[in-house]
């Protein structure tokens, strides 16, 4: 058995999510950020749902 097979389906979402992004940037590794990006883009994500709950914004504020 493979270790995505391990994985859960909402975290082989996330990576999933993670790769596109990177692929669509044009970069050539997925990196810390971009699984960051990946969990903070699904509502349904751990760390997702703890942000709500301590109220942190998380719209991208772009200067």
């Amino acid at each position: 058995m493979s270790i995505l097979e391990k994985l859960t389906n909402q975290m082989q979402g996330t990576i999933e999510s993670a790769v596109s992004l990177s692929l669509h940037n044009k970069n050539q590794e997925v990196t810390p950020l971009h699984l960051l990006w990946a969990l903070l883009s699904h509502s349904s994500s751990i760390l997702h749902q703890a942000l709500n709950k301590m109220n942190v914004d998380k719209a991208v504020n772009r200067t």
